[in-house]
């Protein structure tokens, strides 16, 4: 029953050569070799221990087993049990940025917090100088479609405040985006919320004081947000039926993980001046606000 589990780890670590049938040596090349043994480990550890569970107590008691599907699970047993392990597992400590999980926002603080109430994700991903970059928000199995939908527009939110804060501090266009992880029982999906400066054109009103040129102007000048889902839904691989997807949804994972890092500010930026110089210079559109009503 858990094969699997050596050949994820004979394909991770090892990176054999497949031998054709006609003797040829294929060199397979993994996306995942780079994932460190301990990570891995404690990822396919908390697996099987996931399933196991459910399987003993499917023998004993046959009764009165519910999968997780099945089951009205706590949000916090659950991101515990099947989400922190996934998630985590592609960072190590010498990575440029990491995980923080039931952490508190920091783009609340320049916020009068007498009179509004602070949100805080499941996680957040924050780069070493302290700039975060993306949020988590999970919910368990048999969560209302409604309360799903609240959580997605949530963290739309968040990441839009985290991009504000990123963009007073960015020093290159590649830093105008945060990204955002949206967990609902077996499913997971990956979000990206980039800013588009507003673009002033005299050129259009130079050539003709038309409406239309008009509009356009106005259209460049005004900012623009895109709040965008990489592809398709993904699957969560710690439940006992949904193992089976375990490498697949880790490379999508450690792609993520990749748009990340290629967003992060590089060691040629550091001598360049900031995009822009006070809060002035930037035109947001404000994010929702929730406010403590007594």
């Amino acid at each position: 029953m858990f094969g699997w589990l050596r050949g994820i780890l004979y394909l991770f670590f090892l990176n054999p050569e497949i031998v054709g049938e006609e003797g040829i040596h294929y060199k397979t090349d993994f996306p995942l070799k780079n994932i460190k043994f301990i990570n891995i480990s404690i990822l396919l550890s908390q697996c099987h221990s996931n399933i196991l569970k459910e399987y003993r107590i499917l023998q004993l008691k046959s009764n009165l087993y519910k999968a997780v599907e099945e089951q009205v699970n706590g949000e916090t047993d659950f991101k515990i049990k099947y989400v922190t392990p996934f998630i985590s597992s592609p960072f190590i400590l010498h990575d440029k940025f990491q995980v923080y999980w039931d952490a508190q926002l920091d783009c609340y603080n320049c916020s009068d917090m007498s009179i509004l109430r602070r949100q805080t994700p499941d996680a957040k991903f924050v780069e070493i100088g302290g700039v975060e970059i993306g949020a988590v928000e999970v919910k368990p199995f048999n969560t209302s479609t409604v309360d799903i939908d609240n959580d997605t527009v949530r963290l739309g939110e968040i990441t839009k405040r985290m991009l504000h804060q990123r963009v007073l501090k960015a020093k290159s266009l590649r830093e105008y985006m945060t990204f955002g992880t949206m967990v609902y029982g077996s499913v997971v999906e990956y979000y990206i919320h980039m800013y588009h400066p507003p673009i002033t054109s005299s050129t259009a009103t130079a050539q003709s004081s038309s409406r239309a040129a008009a509009a356009t102007e106005t259209a460049q000048s005004q900012p623009s947000y895109e709040l965008k889902l990489i592809k398709k839904k993904r699957t969560l691989p710690t439940l006992a039926s949904t193992y089976t997807y375990m490498m697949l949804s880790l490379e999508y994972l450690v792609y993520f993980k990749k748009l990340m890092e290629e967003s992060l500010t590089q060691d040629t930026d550091i001598h360049k001046p900031y995009m822009h110089n006070s809060p002035d210079d930037c035109v947001f559109k404000p994010t929702v606000t929730l406010l403590k009503l007594e």
